[in-house]
């Protein structure tokens, strides 16, 4: 009996490990075949349990060997059954734990081909973003540098391009108002150069270069 009593003990810590062991796994598998299984897993349970404490009972007070035949006759065979049950609720488990895994896997792999798209989407678009704004603003500065090198040949006619409202806008209408101050300027240095301002006539020097840029040998009467 002395070596008896602790096996008695043991067991019924293992008992109680493998009760916590399945009420965990009912709460977390919550479909209905799973649920089945589990239920049937205790009640198989509980039917073991009752016939091992029958079979404790008889070693105690009937001795081995009725105990013996108690065992083999009924005890063993729900034993049976109930590790045949409780490894398939395990291998049930085990393949929904696997679908689960090729699940997530197959997701993390969507997930991924997802950024990568989002991310080669994201340079294209930037590349052509930045694309659209070097032409806005190379092709008004073209325009302005064409327009600049015309003023400094001295055509002050040309049209300067109208710009939005930013930096390349602001610097056209500067241009514009250098080429208009300009314009006006050179006009006025030419009417006092060349023109008499009493009678609003050319005056001696216009007529001089006038006069030395008739073909040699023209006539004329003055």
């Amino acid at each position: 009996r002395e070596k008896r009593v602790p096996l008695y003990i043991a067991m019924d810590v293992e008992l109680v490990a493998s009760d916590m062991a399945v009420s965990d796994l009912e709460k977390t598998m919550v479909t209905p075949n799973v649920q089945a299984d589990i239920e049937r897993v205790m009640d198989l349970r509980n039917r073991y349990g009752e016939l091992f404490q029958e079979t404790v009972e008889l070693i105690e007070l009937k001795g081995p060997l009725v105990a013996r035949v108690h065992f083999y006759g009924k005890t063993q065979s729900v034993l049976n059954t109930l590790l045949s049950e409780t490894l398939a609720l395990v291998t049930h488990q085990q393949q929904i734990m696997q679908a689960e895994l090729e699940q997530l896997r197959k997701s993390a792999a969507d997930a991924r081909r997802l950024v990568i798209s989002l991310a080669v989407s994201a340079l294209l678009l930037g590349a052509m973003l930045a694309w659209i704004i070097a032409r806005s603003i190379v092709q008004p500065v073209r325009e302005a540098v064409s327009v600049a090198e015309t003023i400094a040949s001295g055509d002050y006619k040309k049209d300067v391009p109208k710009g939005n409202r930013d930096e390349i806008g602001a610097l056209l209408r500067s241009l514009t108002v250098m080429r208009d101050s300009i314009g006006s300027r050179e006009e006025k240095i030419l009417s006092l150069a060349y023109v008499d301002t009493l009678t609003g006539l050319p005056n001696r020097t216009r007529f001089l270069e006038i006069l030395n840029g008739l073909p040699a040998g023209s006539s004329g009467a003055l």
